[in-house]
C-alpha cells in the first residue's frame, strides 16, 4: 500500500473534499475509484467493513472518512 490511499465513488461530495484537502496540503495519495475498478472494491473489503465513501488509509491504517481526516496532523505525512 501507498502511505495515503483513498477509495472513492462517483458523485461523492466528501470524496471531492478529501481529494481537494490532500492536494491543497501537498500530500501525495493514490485514489481508487471502486466503481471503475471492481478489484479496488474487493481490496477495500479486505481492509474494512465500512460501506461509506471516501475510505481513507494512512500507512495501512483506516482513518475512515473526510471528517476524521480533518483531525489528522498533516505535518507527518509530507
Amino acid at each position: 500500500m501507498h502511505p495515503v490511499e483513498i477509495y472513492t465513488g462517483p458523485g461523492c461530495g466528501y470524496c471531492e473534499h478529501t481529494l481537494a484537502l490532500l492536494t491543497s496540503r501537498h500530500i501525495p495519495f493514490v485514489e481508487y475509484d471502486v466503481y471503475q475498478d471492481s478489484s479496488a472494491l474487493q481490496e477495500l473489503h479486505t481492509h474494512t467493513a465500512n460501506q461509506t465513501y471516501p475510505q481513507v488509509f494512512i500507512n495501512n491504517r483506516s482513518v475512515s472518512g473526510f471528517e476524521e481526516l480533518l483531525n489528522i496532523d498533516f505535518n507527518n505525512l509530507k
